[in-house]
């Protein structure tokens, strides 16, 4: 968005800038990076193998799971590489902003007669990073998915503090992202995934607080610096973040 701002919405600007930062982020934190790669395959063996229950080391509902996963992982990326974007909203005022924000290499205020051209426009930023680095929309959905992943997560997280087991927990994320209303929109380029993604991820943070308290490898002040970050990136995406944040504020 900074960048975007200063005029420098442009590929080879953002990657050299994005090099330097990731260097940057790195040093205080190349202890722990060892462990947060190989925590994704240790996150995968306990939910879903179980040698005990199945010959061939996966348990039958970790098969079923994974084959449900993967039939919606194919129905996405077939709608991110073949179709492009078809939903009304879509079309009238998330993508224009987009477009002349691309065109320009910056981001500005657009003069349009469609007054929600200029209501927050946050997640359209984050469509914009998938477009500046090959000047086409080929990856546009890139955006919506990602936050798809992050809601089915913290849909996760939040089956865990609640004292569900690994394979009921992944259970919930799978048919929680199976959700039709929450499926179309992992690839509409609208903003209700990524209010889904910082709306659970804050309830799933302050649940696990209010449940577990404060813990050594997760300090307090990161946690509600995380929920403030996720609840103001939430208001820059819709603005009736404000109005829906109450259970989390009552949390």
């Amino acid at each position: 968005m900074i960048l975007g701002i200063l005029g420098l919405l442009e590929s080879h600007r953002i990657a050299a800038i994005s090099i330097i930062g990731l260097g940057i982020l790195a040093v205080p934190a190349r202890k722990n990076l060892k462990q947060h790669i190989s925590r994704p395959g240790a996150w995968f063996r306990s939910a879903f193998v179980d040698p005990a229950s199945f010959p061939s080391g996966l348990s039958v509902t970790g098969i079923v799971l994974c084959f449900l996963a993967f039939l919606q992982l194919i129905r996405i990326l077939f709608h991110i590489w073949f179709i492009p974007p078809y939903v009304w909203d879509t079309m009238v005022y998330h993508m224009v902003n987009v477009a002349e924000w691309i065109q320009k290499g910056r981001i500005h205020s657009v003069v349009s007669p469609i007054d929600r051209v200029y209501w927050p426009a946050t997640f359209e930023v984050l469509g914009s990073w998938f477009v500046v680095f090959l000047h086409n929309d080929l990856l546009v959905k890139m955006a919506p998915f990602l936050a798809y992943l992050a809601a089915g997560a913290s849909a996760y997280a939040i089956a865990r503090v609640l004292d569900l087991n690994r394979i009921l927990s992944a259970s919930v994320m799978v048919f929680y992202l199976f959700t039709p209303s929450l499926a179309v929109q992992a690839t509409a380029c609208k903003n209700d995934a990524g209010i889904a993604a910082v709306y659970l991820l804050m309830i799933a943070i302050l649940l696990d607080l209010l449940r577990n308290g404060p813990r050594e490898s997760f300090s307090l002040h990161r946690q509600f610096l995380i929920v403030g970050m996720a609840f103001f990136m939430g208001v820059g995406i819709k603005a009736y973040m404000v109005f829906i944040a109450l259970a989390p504020i009552l949390i």
